[in-house]
């Protein structure tokens, strides 16, 4: 009763937050379609189908689509009332292929959200249905084609130059939170699904985007499906394509034009930042930042910390040793920045398992591997942890090699200043290390890969020479250089290239809803950032880089 009590408070600011945010986006969305036909050039639109169920994505959907019709552009937007990327539950999306219409509780969450959103867009946008464009016997069609497809090219099916395949293991592996799709039960089955459902988006899109000669879309991150299909035939059709997804800082969005938004290619902003110099404010940002992670701080996200006494003593027993040592930060395997980012070896396990072996045969060095915590956060276990894997393949381990526990207290950052040698495949640590004044290998397509920050090797052979060189301290490593580098890096990423535009307040806690900044769309419309970029998308440009505090700098 006590609990219930206090929890009060609570559900009473919840159920104000939800209707001043119903009340904004009602409001922004009447004076959208009073203003809608009125002015400005009548540039097409099209929207890509909204991952609804994310607070901030949908906000964000109708925020920036009524900033574009007050600026004159036609809105059209791919309405999906299914689970996205795909369902393996209900069947999602292929249900149009057999009529039954028996959603399962994640569809329906969905639907529920897609109807919101077009509740808000109805009024100034084309509101675009599957069922417009395909009938019943395209849909049967097409689901025929998807059945016949033997089982094994399932992941190498190719529709119309699109590797449908590819993309649906994509979001097979995500979903299932693994790498190694084989580990899925019945994976050929769910496999099969997910093309069926990527089929129908695809002849839903190409269908929509012949109707409706768009000049441009937008759409979420296109690296996974069925966004990535909006990618492809923009690309074709020669169309201008921006995605964009929350920035990993609360408030933050961040947008790539004719390119995967979470490849995160800072590669033109960061030439223009190597020649300036980082201020002392924006150290002070990047270390309180740093000791939120150190403390198990994920964006806004505690991750557990467990204590256990045998892992605490091998540990202490490799640093007594004072060999050089090397720390391998692992990703999580299923995870969009691992994903497909292999260089060095065929596979990210492949380079775990080779990087070990060789730590085996060379007692005279030392070897921490440290998962990812997120490997075992909740709701969200991997079935392929790294620690698993690795135990798996050497299940007697010299005790110069060391696997920690997802869940061990270790942190990144008491390794790194232990360390000679950090290690990764693609994860932030890797950015973080050189910062610290530790030489970083890359094994992986690291967005932070190629920029003079870290090594990254192109070869098995060069991989370990270069480790080997980094060990015995026989290859010379400009620290302060590479320091100030890549703390210029780190803070461009954090902090300017994911930008805070002043729309919409969210955070990634659990239960956390997002919450619209103005009041009506005038307010809307005076945010500069804001609509310096709705400008930018119209006319077909960059995505502008709001570097204040450069301009500050200069001022």
């Amino acid at each position: 009763m006590i609990k219930k009590i206090l929890h009060v408070p609570f559900l009473l600011k919840r159920k104000f937050d939800n209707y001043t945010i119903r009340k904004r986006l009602s409001r922004i969305s009447a004076d959208a379609a009073r203003a809608a036909g009125k002015t400005g050039s009548r540039v097409r639109v099209l929207f890509g189908p909204s991952f609804s169920v994310y607070h901030a994505l949908k906000i964000h959907d109708v925020l920036l689509s009524a900033a574009m019709t007050a600026r004159g552009a036609h809105i059209s937007y791919l309405s999906n009332p299914y689970t996205l990327q795909a369902c393996f539950k209900c069947g999602g999306i292929t249900q149009e292929a057999s009529g039954d219409h028996a959603l399962c509780p994640n569809c329906q969450r969905f639907t529920r959200n897609d109807a919101n959103l077009i509740e808000y867009l109805k009024g100034f946008c084309n509101i675009l249905k599957l069922k417009d464009f395909l009938d019943t016997q395209a849909i049967v069609r097409i689901k025929k084609m998807a059945e016949e497809i033997p089982a094994d090219e399932l992941e190498h099916f190719i529709f119309d130059e699109v590797p449908i395949g590819k993309y649906s293991a994509l979001v097979v592996r995500n979903l299932h939170y693994v790498d190694n799709i084989k580990l899925i039960p019945d994976y050929q089955t769910k496999l099969r699904n997910a093309i069926l459902t990527n089929l129908l988006f695809y002849h839903y899109f190409l269908a929509a985007i012949k109707a409706n000669t768009p000049d441009v879309i937008i759409t979420h991150e296109a690296f996974y499906a069925p966004w990535v299909l909006l990618y492809q035939l923009a690309k074709r059709f020669g169309i201008t394509f921006y995605n964009y997804y929350p920035g990993m800082r609360n408030d933050s969005f961040f947008y790539a034009r004719d390119k995967i938004g979470f490849d995160l290619d800072m590669r033109p902003q960061f030439e223009k930042w190597r020649r300036r110099s980082i201020s002392e404010q924006e150290l002070k940002k990047i270390d309180i930042f740093f000791k939120k992670r150190n403390k198990g701080d994920i964006y806004d996200i505690k991750m557990a910390r467990e204590n256990e006494d045998a892992e605490v003593a091998a540990y202490q027993k490799i640093i007594r040793s004072k060999h050089p040592m090397a720390v391998l930060y692992a990703n999580v395997l299923w995870d969009v920045v691992s994903l497909d980012k292999e260089r060095v070896f065929n596979s990210v396990q492949e380079s775990y398992l080779e990087t070990v072996k060789f730590f085996i045969a060379h007692p005279e060095y030392n070897l921490i591997v440290k998962p990812h915590p997120a490997d075992e956060f909740k709701g969200h276990e991997s079935r392929e942890p790294v620690d698993r894997l690795i135990k798996q393949a050497f299940p007697i381990l010299p005790s110069h090699v060391l696997v920690l526990r997802p869940k061990s207290p270790l942190s990144s950052y008491e390794l790194i200043h232990r360390s000679d040698v950090t290690i990764v495949h693609t994860t932030t640590v890797g950015i973080e290390s050189p910062i610290f004044g530790k030489p970083t290998i890359t094994l992986g397509k690291a967005h932070y890969a190629g920029q003079g920050l870290t090594y990254d090797p192109r070869s098995p052979e060069e991989y370990f020479q270069i480790l080997i060189g980094l060990l015995d301290k026989t290859i010379s490593y400009d620290r302060e250089r590479i320091r100030e580098q890549a703390r210029k890096y780190y803070y461009l990423l954090n902090f300017v290239f994911w930008h805070d535009f002043g729309i919409i307040k969210y955070n990634f806690k659990p239960r956390s809803k997002a919450m619209v900044i103005p009041n009506t769309l005038d307010e809307l419309l005076a945010l500069k950032d804001f609509n310096d970029l709705v400008e930018a998308m119209l006319n077909k440009k960059e995505v502008p880089f709001f570097d204040t505090h450069l301009e500050k700098a200069h001022r």
